[in-house]
């Protein structure tokens, strides 16, 4: 656990590492930027209210931030600060999850709006967003009233081979199953795919997806609301690229806001401590139970390998591990 003054007693969601670049995302439009033994603090224009729960970062020039809240924003940095590039004031467009295939093609979703969930795209880079729907032969997804995202970690929308990306949901209906939808062709058509997680109340459900190799997902969850609970329903994997799961035999210990591959191993947090799996998500096992005042919410693994938590009260803490 590290001692960063600049970080105060923030929550922090939004992480990313890459090349020893830890950028993190706070409250307020708080975004901090570490390397080595430098630090800089962000205060994003525009950025009041807002919660910077996902960040995508190319490289360090590079680098976009989603702001959930209202209204909902995306921020692009250009040169040494951050502008405004994408603005929703729907009061329905919460912001959940972005990614990009690439250092251009990238998308991005919230929860819904009259119906169908908010899928937004871009194709340079993220200094411009279209929305899904306004254009021929292309539709956002449609989803149950009970259905919603989740932005726990910045983690609910993973993407794959070019064109290829996952939406994770949950909120459903008494006694349902948390759906994945899956489009192939960047984001304009959506197929849909019920799980073995749990999501049949407001607080439950699938909150971040892992893409390891082959197809193979992990999907970890469960209910915020009873964050020790342990069950099958909370944790689960495809082996066929969503369209059937199955649930992990021995499950996280506890509600799980994200999940992170390293190599061949599988790494899951949440407020109650770390999960590691070494069977891509079919077993796992307690690694870290977090102390007392901590509250783990994400984690990134860098390039070298380093695993870095992400919490509430200004947590960060480095993890490395050699197995």
């Amino acid at each position: 656990k590290l001692h960063i003054p600049e970080l105060g007693n923030d929550s922090y969601r939004g992480i990313s590492a890459r090349d020893g670049v830890v950028i993190l995302g706070g409250e307020d439009g708080k975004v901090v930027m570490l390397q080595g033994d430098q630090v800089q603090v962000f205060k994003l224009d525009g950025g009041d209210g807002l919660e910077i729960r996902d960040i995508a970062a190319m490289d360090l020039e590079n680098t976009v931030l989603m702001g959930s809240g209202y209204p909902a924003k995306i921020f692009r940095r250009k040169g040494t600060s951050f502008s405004e590039v994408y603005q929703n004031n729907n009061t329905g467009a919460f912001l959940n999850s972005i990614a990009f295939w690439n250092e251009q093609k990238g998308i991005g979703f919230g929860d819904a709006i009259q119906g169908k969930l908010l899928v937004i795209v871009t194709e340079d880079g993220g200094y411009s967003w279209r929305e899904i729907g306004n254009q021929e032969d292309e539709a956002a997804p449609e989803v149950d009233e009970s259905e919603h995202g989740f932005a726990a970690s910045g983690t609910s929308l993973i993407v794959g081979e070019p064109g290829e990306a996952w939406i994770a949901l949950g909120g459903g209906k008494e006694g349902g199953a948390a759906r994945v939808l899956k489009t192939e062709d960047y984001g304009r058509s959506w197929t849909s795919y019920s799980t073995s997680l749990d999501a049949d109340s407001p607080s439950k459900g699938i909150f971040s997806l892992a893409l390891y190799k082959n197809q193979r997902l992990i999907a970890v969850g469960g209910d915020y609301e009873d964050p020790s609970l342990s069950n099958a329903g909370g944790v689960g994997f495809s082996i066929d690229g969503g369209k059937t799961w199955q649930s992990s035999t021995s499950p996280t210990l506890g509600y799980r806001s994200c999940v992170a591959v390293k190599e061949d191993l599988v790494l899951a947090t949440g407020p109650t401590g770390i999960d590691l799996s070494k069977d891509q998500g079919t077993t796992w096992l307690p690694l870290i139970k977090s102390m007392k005042n901590d509250s783990f919410n994400s984690l990134a693994v860098d390039t070298d390998g380093t695993v870095w938590i992400a919490g509430k009260n200004g947590l960060l803490a480095k993890m490395i591990i050699d197995m």
